[in-house]
């Protein structure tokens, strides 16, 4: 019994060691900063932030072609 369980729990760690493998390279990969929604006026406003070195905030407006980085960001914030 206990060794089953030993196996068990060695299964389920060798599983959870690949799975956090798999989403560090996944956040090496997706890029830098966050992602920040506001609604203004009823409409939705993408923008991702950037802390930079000094200390100030940064935030650039991400346009309707640049969709796919929101959706990265978005994608990326999941993770943590």
């Amino acid at each position: 019994m206990n060794q089953e369980l030993f196996s068990l729990l060695v299964r389920e760690q060798k599983n959870t060691e690949r799975i956090l493998n798999s989403v560090s390279k996944e956040l090496k990969r997706l890029p830098g900063g966050r992602l920040e929604v506001t609604k203004t006026g009823g409409k939705y406003i993408q923008f991702i932030r950037v802390n930079c070195v000094d200390g100030v905030v940064k935030r650039k407006y991400i346009r309707k072609k640049e969709i796919g980085l929101a959706q990265q960001l978005a994608q990326k914030a999941s993770f943590h």
